[in-house]
């Protein structure tokens, strides 16, 4: 380009002399072209490395940009990694009785135990302490099983159970476990069949449970469940060996007269097994925890009835 321009004028000066030769003083004057030409290439120079420079500035500019990008999304990938890993455990509790097994039969002992667990994903972590209980010779949870009905071995506890107890539920245990229907239970050498046991439930709700008697042989059992907002009741339950095949399943309140709830009979017989719900005012609750609701049970003839305790 300095060539181009540096011709250009002396073209020009040639011309502007109207002479073919050029003296020295002409000389200078295009040697003074020519640094101005020079300054001219030095001045284009100059633009094209300042645009180069902008363009790797903004180049450097957008390569930040995308690093910014890239660590605001790792940031927010580790914020959601954290509050999957914050996830609460779900708490649950169960206390053990000798009045929740469901033998006939009754067990006769003073001892209890209570278990706190926190399930956490597909883990069941549980602490176990128990009072007036000896011979143990061993302990499950059993499920599935609403209170008050028996069921098979889930998965076994080590001994001693006042040991921290660990469980790897599977998806179904977990949702068994979710819908209140599995049971702890301790067996021991004088009572085989289990000592104590207690429903595992959320540690926001309440069990109550019964034992039913009549006029006639066998017995019955049922459990019933207070949701956290005290606002309903699910009960089931069972009876072995009664005198004649059950008819009619009741909740009823503390006047004994006014049934708050009639269960469905799930498995008729002289070994039947019920279930419903029933839903409950602040009052109903008052008066269920203070004086006691009752279960009756009732054949074409004969009535078995127990009243509700909370465990």
């Amino acid at each position: 380009m300095g060539r181009a321009l540096g011709a250009v004028a002396l073209v020009l000066f040639v011309a502007a002399c109207g002479n073919d030769e050029v003296t020295g003083v002409d000389a200078a004057q295009f040697d003074a072209a020519q640094s101005d030409a020079a300054e001219v290439d030095a001045t284009l120079l100059d633009a094209a490395f300042d645009a180069a420079a902008v363009d790797a500035a903004q180049i450097d500019a957008a390569q930040i940009d995308a690093a910014q990008i890239d660590a605001a999304q790792i940031d927010a990938a580790q914020i959601d990694a954290s509050q999957i890993d914050a996830t609460p455990a779900q708490a649950f509790k169960a206390s053990l009785t000798p009045r929740q097994e469901v033998q006939e039969p009754p067990v006769s002992s003073t001892a209890s135990a209570s278990a706190t667990c926190a399930l956490t994903g597909m883990q069941l972590v549980c602490t176990i302490t128990v009072s007036m209980l000896s011979d143990v010779q061993a302990a499950h949870i059993h499920g599935p099983a609403p209170a008050a009905q028996n069921a098979g071995v889930a998965v076994g506890l080590t001994l001693p159970v006042t040991d921290p107890q660990t469980f790897n539920l599977t998806a179904q245990q977990v949702a068994d476990l979710e819908a209140g229907h599995q049971y702890l239970n301790i067996h021991t050498t004088g009572s085989p069949s289990g000592e104590i046991r207690g429903q595992l439930i959320r540690d926001s709700e309440i069990l109550y449970a019964t034992q039913m008697t009549g006029a006639g042989a066998g017995r019955g059992f049922a459990g019933c469940i207070a949701n956290a907002a005290r606002t309903q009741l699910s009960c089931s339950g069972s009876a072995i060996a009664l005198a004649e095949s059950l008819v009619s399943a009741q909740l009823v309140k503390f006047d004994g007269s006014t049934v708050a709830a009639t269960f469905t009979i799930d498995a008729a017989g002289t070994s039947p097994r019920f279930s419903g719900s029933a839903v409950i005012s602040p009052s109903d609750f008052a008066e269920l925890s203070t004086f006691g609701w009752s279960v009756r049970l009732s054949g074409s003839t004969l009535a078995y009835s127990g009243s509700l305790t909370a465990q």
